[in-house]
């Protein structure tokens, strides 16, 4: 398209959705100990870190995140959401990224793998636009939120730099990751446009006081 076509064509990158990332990480980690995980959340909810919260009842007693806690947190949010499998990108969403190691070896028990994990927010940056009758696509994209650079980035990017900074500061990390499981939903922006069309609203539950749960697995 040339950029006399663009011109032309009254705002072509229109819906274009902006990323979110939260900007109370620092103040969350040092009030109440907030890491990798409702980091993660927060930004893929577009929420600030804080009002995440609640949605983590026992975090304050176990200091991380691990699948079945996310589930329920977006249980308590009330998000429709399906688990995705082992080297899974979900479209939009959660990735739980295992990071490679010793604990990773035959006969060695679940919980020291678990121990050297992080979670980061996903999304597939994919825009059509519309421009003298045509209809073209454009793909820009994964870009992942990882709250160690505290921000979205090229997929390529956070692979080449942040994750690589991940592994060398764990020690014992062969450098190694892959995709352990993770979390599939839709953009809260997304979803209110649809429903709002409709004539409904859709709320998440970020203000509500958590509710009584299990103790998480």
């Amino acid at each position: 398209m040339t950029s006399a076509a663009l011109k032309r064509h009254e705002n072509p990158l229109r819906g274009l959705k902006p990323f979110f990332a939260p900007f109370d990480v620092a103040e969350a980690n040092q009030r109440w100990g907030a890491n990798c995980g409702p980091a993660a959340l927060a930004a893929t909810m577009r929420r600030n870190v804080t009002g995440v919260k609640h949605l983590f009842p026992n975090f304050a007693a176990r200091g991380y995140v691990n699948p079945t806690a996310m589930g329920e947190a977006l249980r308590l949010a009330r998000m429709e959401f399906t688990r995705t499998g082992r080297y899974t990108w979900p479209e939009y969403g959660l990735a739980f990224i295992q990071i490679d190691g010793p604990w990773c070896g035959e006969g060695v028990p679940a919980a020291a793998a678990y121990r050297h994990t992080h979670w980061v927010g996903v999304q597939i940056m994919g825009l059509t636009i519309e421009a003298e009758g045509k209809r073209i696509e454009l793909d820009r994209g994964r870009r992942v939120y990882d709250v160690n650079a505290d921000r979205w980035m090229h997929e390529k990017e956070w692979r080449e730099k942040t994750m690589v900074e991940v592994c060398q500061n764990t020690p014992r990390a062969t450098g190694g990751w892959w995709i352990r499981s993770g979390y599939t939903f839709r953009d809260p922006i997304e979803a209110t446009h649809v429903l709002a069309g409709e004539g409904e609203e859709l709320q998440f539950v970020f203000d509500a006081p958590p509710r009584a749960t299990g103790r998480a697995r």
